[in-house]
């Protein structure tokens, strides 16, 4: 069996999204304009905030579960994979909502770096695990 790359990592990545997330549904119910124009932009304005937040859990749910059954199916990377585009996607369009905000520069300058580019990373490396499994370098 090949070993799964950087599994804590990927695995302490998922958690946190996954409680971000979570918090931020929870605060949803607190705030009455969870997604303020001035900060995320119009274009996540248009997407209701719990189908944003309902995203980000469900897709970290994916990722985390791929990183549990890992090795004991042999598509446990499709798993990874699937969650990691969802985020990536999910991010970059809160990223490019957020540009057209007068004060998104809170938004975008955490989450290229903090969110989409380990997603990209993590997608990489998950892509080149399926790749070897795939290719039978693995007792699965």
């Amino acid at each position: 069996m090949i070993p799964m790359q950087h599994r804590p990592l990927q695995w302490d990545f998922a958690i946190r999204i996954m409680a971000a997330s979570a918090l931020f549904w929870l605060g949803m119910a607190i705030t009455p304009d969870p997604l303020g124009p001035s900060v995320y932009g119009h274009m996540a304005q248009n997407v209701e905030a719990e189908a944003w937040a309902a995203g980000f859990l469900g897709a970290s749910l994916m990722v985390l579960y791929g990183c549990h059954i890992n090795g004991r199916w042999r598509w446990s990377p499709v798993l990874r994979i699937a969650g990691y585009v969802i985020l990536t996607v999910l991010f970059l369009l809160l990223t490019y909502s957020s540009f057209s905000a007068p004060s998104g520069v809170v938004i975008w300058s955490w989450t290229l770096p903090c969110f989409v580019w380990p997603c990209v990373r993590f997608l990489r490396l998950n892509i080149i695990d399926a790749g070897r499994r795939w290719r039978g370098r693995d007792g699965c």
